[in-house]
């Protein structure tokens, strides 16, 4: 899977968030395509947009159950809060259920496209 922005050891020892390196870059992969409007955070409409474009129907609760990891309460989830959210095991279950099916064939289709350059 190529790397996308910052290394995993930019953010140092203490920033992996309990993941393994393959699953760090899988969910920095993941939080790049979540935030649409490349700015760091991902709001609501970009969550929804997101799930919208690629055929899912999120239900008000799972935005909500997303939203909760928005820790400072700014509206949206940085990614510090997002590589949080998945670095926990219940949490990355949950969350993986709802949002990989959709995010791995576009990462298939990323990784394809940046192997043919």
């Amino acid at each position: 899977m190529p790397r996308i922005g910052k290394t995993m050891a930019s953010y140092g020892e203490t920033k992996t968030y309990g993941l393994t390196e393959d699953k760090f870059y899988q969910h920095q992969a993941e939080f790049r395509l979540l935030d649409l409007n490349n700015n760091g955070f991902i709001n609501v409409l970009e969550l929804k947009d997101y799930l919208k474009r690629n055929g899912v129907t999120a239900k008000d609760e799972d935005i909500t159950h997303f939203l909760k990891f928005d820790t400072n309460k700014d509206g949206a989830v940085s990614f510090d809060e997002y590589m949080q959210m998945m670095g926990g095991f219940y949490i990355r279950e949950k969350c993986d259920s709802i949002f990989l099916p959709h995010t791995r064939a576009v990462l298939q289709t990323t990784t394809a496209f940046h192997a043919n350059k």
